[in-house]
């Protein structure tokens, strides 16, 4: 697997989540954002969606959990991979991490620990190392 989602991470940590085409768009037009996460769309129009990140040169990951059609389950996975131009997922699965991972995916693990506030976690694993973000909603 290359590098290239963690060098855009590393020369450009601001990375844009997306939940509709007019914040695509905004997020393609502004150089210094160069990954973009995908927090909607559906099993008709995710390619679509994909490719106009892609056609930005941007690196898109997917968030497989929000993509309404598709299913918790590893097809979900092969799908992307195979009809999309996905860099990478999201997921809260870790079976969908393990899945795109064995296909060349980059992998967001995404979680979240209960407290009287909660904390998401984003675990990105390159094999040798974990990075790990922490906010307080």
């Amino acid at each position: 697997m290359d590098q290239i989602f963690y060098d855009a991470v590393g020369s450009n940590p601001i990375i844009a989540a997306v939940k509709s085409m007019e914040d695509i768009e905004k997020c393609c037009a502004i150089e210094e954002i160069q990954v973009i996460f995908i927090l909607f769309g559906d099993v008709c129009s995710i390619d679509r969606i994909v490719k106009r990140v892609k056609d930005a040169g941007k690196v898109a990951m997917v968030h497989v959990d929000l993509i309404s059609g598709l299913s918790p389950k590893e097809i979900s996975v092969e799908y992307l991979q195979e009809h999309t131009e996905a860099d990478g997922i999201i997921s809260t699965k870790p079976s969908l991490i393990k899945k795109a991972k064995e296909l060349g995916m980059y992998t967001v693990l995404r979680s979240e620990l209960s407290s009287k506030k909660y904390f998401p976690i984003l675990f990105v694993e390159d094999g040798s190392s974990i990075f790990r973000s922490f906010q307080i909603l």
